[in-house]
């Protein structure tokens, strides 16, 4: 498996650029700017599922360290965001079905308690907008 490959080290380092870029790239994007056409929105989408598989191999080995593991749950929390994709929260939620300890390891209360900002970010809406859940560009959050 290509976690026996690489260097946890090297392997935090890059998860945790990646997921500053995901985290830079969320907030500064404002209006919808995710892709130009839907061409572009398969292919981003399909590299971020092939993505999405390594950070699920990651929290599955049993081998991982707890950091490695809340780094990739923290990315795929960020995919879910950026794409607007129940799927991510929900597969999120069956891996910890699937083992309840990490239920009390993986710390995201940041990531859930960033989401009113970021949403706000995302569609230009004002606090008192989101507030009211009044619609900006048709989105409802």
């Amino acid at each position: 498996m290509v976690l026996d490959l690489v260097s946890e080290d090297r392997l935090l380092n890059t998860l945790k650029f990646f997921l500053q870029k995901l985290e830079d790239t969320c907030v500064k994007s404002g209006e919808e700017t995710y892709c130009e056409s839907n061409a572009q929105i398969f292919v981003v989408d399909s590299n971020l599922n092939q993505s999405r598989d390594l950070l699920v191999a990651i929290i599955k080995d049993k081998k991982s360290s707890l950091e490695l593991v809340t780094l990739a749950f923290k990315i795929i929390f960020r995919f879910g965001i950026t794409r607007r994709n129940a799927e991510d929260f929900l597969l999120m939620a069956r891996l910890i079905d699937q083992d309840p300890s990490l239920a009390a390891k993986v710390d995201l209360r940041a990531e859930f308690k960033a989401m009113p900002a970021i949403q706000g970010a995302q569609t230009g809406a004002s606090a008192t907008e989101q507030a009211s859940g009044s619609k900006k560009n048709g989105i409802s959050w």
